[in-house]
């Protein structure tokens, strides 16, 4: 499959970045420099099939998510916070080796583009929809 989630390139450093080696979470957030970090303009739907456990319930795509995004991770991560979620938790767009992470998990359809998100997330939707990718395969057409 021929990648084209080389989105929004990080072509010069911010103050308020952060950059260092990430850890997944369960819920496909990121563990990085000590902050929790949410990947901005993505969201993961839970589709009610549930793979985790009454202690901590996850639903099915978060947890290919995560693994999809454990996978794609090495060496340092670089975030560019957009604010943070009433959880406290920062939501950033981040890349790994030039490579939008939010692109890459909504190009694989484990990921659903936000109404704030970039316009080639929504694009990037578009083509997993169409190629029936992730999510999509399922024929979901829920709102969230």
């Amino acid at each position: 499959m021929a990648s084209a989630v080389a989105v929004v390139n990080p072509t010069f450093v911010d103050a308020a970045d952060i950059r260092g080696v990430a850890i997944v979470q369960d819920d496909a957030s990121l563990s990085l420099s000590g902050r929790r970090v949410r990947l901005f303009g993505i969201y993961i739907p839970a589709l009610n099939r549930s793979c985790g456990n009454s202690v901590q319930p996850l639903s099915c795509e978060e947890q290919r998510a995560a693994r999809a995004l454990s996978s794609k991770l090495s060496g340092f991560v670089h975030c560019r916070p957009r604010g943070k979620y009433s959880d406290g938790s920062l939501r950033a767009i981040c890349w790994n080796d030039r490579i939008d992470l939010g692109a890459y998990l909504i190009e694989r359809g484990f990921a659903l583009a936000t109404p704030e998100a970039p316009f080639e997330y929504h694009a990037l939707e578009k083509v997993a929809r169409s190629q029936r990718r992730g999510v999509w395969t399922l024929y979901w057409q829920g709102d969230y």
